[in-house]
């Protein structure tokens, strides 16, 4: 979780996904593989080639759900509601807020006004797979064990191995990665490791995210992206 995950998608590239159609939202036209394994590979792959269709295609429907529960909060969150989320829901739409903080206003209004229009958009759940591909460039599968309709198993950066755990879920016969679960799992070991282990205070994510992302972080990203000062 550092700045050599740095945000892989420009603003031109979000701004000419604006007007696409609900018809590219998950799983559209392909088949998805059969085991855990190489279900995590497409996802994996999807993040390195920055194909966020595909991305999405792979991923768990409650972490499609949570993805736009956490998008609604990006773009019209206030502070004094971004304060009562838990420290895992608050970092993710803060981290969101960061990687787009270059976006002009009018952006972020079209942004709007298609989350408002749309039950599901894949542009707007673009909003936040780029924190997805942000914290979880990079990486590889170890050993993978099944059980039931959950596999899960290790994972590597370079030589080392990365702070948080696969996690697959089987959906209607289809394995999907469990992205919000690996998310938290590396929320949890980054925030002990930043802060300490004093779980009991969260509003520690602010000393988290100033000691992770220095100057790029500020309160400012408290203040809801349409309400701010040009």
């Amino acid at each position: 979780m550092n700045e050599e995950g740095r945000s892989r998608i420009p603003s031109a590239y979000l701004v000419s996904l604006i007007g696409l159609s609900i018809a590219l939202t998950s799983g559209c036209g392909r088949t998805a593989p059969e085991g855990p394994s190489e279900v995590y590979s497409s996802f994996q792959d999807a993040i390195e080639s920055g194909d966020y269709e595909r991305l999405e295609s792979t991923l768990a429907r409650e972490s499609l759900d949570r993805l736009e529960r956490w998008n609604a909060w990006t773009l019209i969150g206030k502070e004094d509601g971004l304060e009562k989320l838990s420290g895992f829901d608050r970092y993710l739409i803060l981290l969101s807020r960061m990687l787009h903080d270059d976006l002009a206003k009018d952006l972020w209004r079209a942004l709007d006004h298609e989350r408002r229009n749309q039950s599901r958009n894949y542009v707007i759940n673009t909003l936040n797979l780029e924190p997805v591909s942000f914290l979880l460039s990079d990486l590889r599968l170890g050993e993978i064990n099944s059980s039931g309709g959950v596999a899960g198993g290790p994972l590597y950066r370079g030589k080392g191995k990365f702070p948080a755990h696969a996690r697959l879920i089987k959906e209607e016969g289809i394995w999907k990665v469990d992205v919000v679960a690996i998310l938290y799992d590396l929320f949890e070991t980054e925030f002990a490791r930043v802060s300490g282990n004093d779980f009991r205070n969260r509003n520690r994510v602010d000393e988290m995210m100033k000691i992770l992302y220095g100057e790029r972080f500020s309160r400012r990203l408290y203040v809801s992206p349409l309400e701010r000062d040009e």
